[in-house]
């Protein structure tokens, strides 16, 4: 897909259970969030930052549909990573995240060996061969995760995946790592709405829930790709303890903008303002702040069309 392509079409569950086009304004958020991931949408130096605010009559489905976008276009677009970190830059006791021929792993790294002239990784809960690893990950932002050891099984992936990810081994996308994305709002109301049905646009097709696309990370089960859901109410940002900010944060709602847009560094922000909620005003004049020392951006720049009835107010700056 080129940057002036959209996205092929979805399919939804229609109200009398068939399966029906997507709605040009679900596809459009999708769309959104499909040009985020192919990095579209940054038009600013190295440093900069991009703010993205659309206020819309509604915000349903607005950045459950952008995230959906975002996950399935940042795989689809491109292969995996090999290893995510060299294995000589390890330290013992550093909690990690490894991906073998065999299964996922979360636990501590204890120290490289040599045997029968191959290197092996020794961590808390296995040996490896380290020519039998295909990814490893520092978990610096998931020093919560569990240890354990999950195998995979070819028969835990569900026939919507493989239709949704054509070309591409689900197994791989099942166990990728990706935390790139933030999505800052209700938990609930998100949560929710990634329970929407969703199929690509073939017929017949499998329906799937959106979260398996977007997959929520789950701490206690820290296995591969995930987006990271944070409560707009939290007392301090997910991000606080990365060594990088997220690649794009999703503020939904006025609340989450006027909260955390000042706070969030990350170089692309997608604003989502639904203009009939309580705190318009004052995430509006947040917004008015930050683009006095910015230079705006219209939909010609972004390669994008907001939805109908929706306005789009985004600038480029300095972080």
């Amino acid at each position: 897909m080129g940057v002036s392509e959209r996205p092929r079409p979805f399919t939804v569950e229609g109200p009398s259970g068939t399966l029906q086009g997507a709605p040009d304004w679900l596809v459009g958020w999708i769309r959104l969030g499909a040009l985020a991931a192919d990095g579209c949408l940054l038009r600013s130096p190295p440093g900069g930052q991009v703010v993205l605010a659309v206020s819309t009559p509604t915000r349903l489905m607005a950045a459950s549909a952008v995230a959906f976008g975002f996950s399935w276009r940042r795989f689809t677009a491109s292969a995996p990573s090999s290893l995510g970190v060299p294995l000589g830059e390890l330290q013992p006791g550093t909690k990690i995240w490894l991906r073998s021929n065999d299964g996922v792993m979360v636990g501590e790294f204890l120290r490289l060996e040599v045997a029968d002239g191959s290197q092996r990784i020794r961590t808390s809960k296995r040996t490896y061969r380290s020519d039998m690893i295909q990814e490893v990950r520092i978990l610096h932002e998931l020093s919560d995760a569990e240890e354990g050891f999950w195998p995979l099984s070819e028969d835990s992936l569900s026939t919507f995946l493989k239709e949704m990810l054509p070309r591409h081994n689900p197994m791989i996308f099942s166990t990728s790592w990706d935390s790139g994305l933030v999505i800052v709002g209700s938990q609930n109301r998100i949560n929710s709405e990634l329970d929407e049905l969703i199929g690509p646009g073939m017929q017949p097709s499998e329906l799937g829930a959106m979260r398996e696309v977007v997959r929520p990370f789950d701490p206690h089960r820290p296995v591969g790709w995930g987006s990271l859901l944070m409560s707009a109410h939290a007392d301090k940002p997910v991000w606080a303890n990365w060594h990088s900010t997220p690649g794009v944060a999703i503020l939904d709602g006025s609340y989450a903008v006027g909260r955390w847009l000042e706070e969030c560094q990350a170089p692309l922000v997608i604003a989502i303002l639904d203009r009939a909620e309580p705190g318009l005003d004052s995430a509006v004049s947040v917004l008015r702040q930050r683009r006095a020392y910015a230079d705006p951006l219209d939909s010609n720049a972004l390669s994008w069309e907001q939805p109908p009835g929706c306005e789009l107010f985004a600038f480029r700056s300095a972080v």
